[in-house]
């Protein structure tokens, strides 16, 4: 609803913490965090991030969404035993029984495995 602002508290990596204080120097006079460049009371388009790549010479070979098969085949790779974890942080529903009646959410496995995901492509920027 246009006019409300919901404040979250949500459970973070480090990583994400440390970009969002830099992105602070940026704000606008926008609530959101990704105003559309038309409008700040608009999220940017769908289209912004498959432009940005393609833009950056991965244009056919990645987009958006490829990003989430990589961290759930290294999710997967890295935490075999927890199927259902790795789909929660995916926020893939369950389906089935299992959808209709377990509503945990995992959230502290999937912090855990969150930090570790970022602490994976942090080393991988170093090497």
């Amino acid at each position: 609803m246009v006019g409300f602002v919901y404040l979250l508290h949500v459970k973070t990596v480090r990583q994400a913490i440390t970009l969002l204080k830099e992105l602070e120097q940026y704000r606008t006079e926008s609530d959101l965090l990704f105003a559309g460049r038309n409008s700040l009371s608009q999220p940017i388009s769908d289209n912004t991030f498959n432009m940005a790549l393609n833009r950056m010479g991965y244009k056919g070979r990645q987009n958006p969404h490829g990003f989430r098969h990589i961290a759930s085949t290294a999710l997967n790779n890295q935490f075999s035993d927890k199927e259902q974890v790795v789909e929660a942080c995916l926020a893939h529903m369950k389906k089935g029984v299992k959808g209709a009646y377990d509503k945990g959410s995992h959230l502290e496995e999937r912090v855990g495995m969150m930090q570790w995901w970022a602490d994976y492509v942090d080393q991988l920027l170093e090497d």
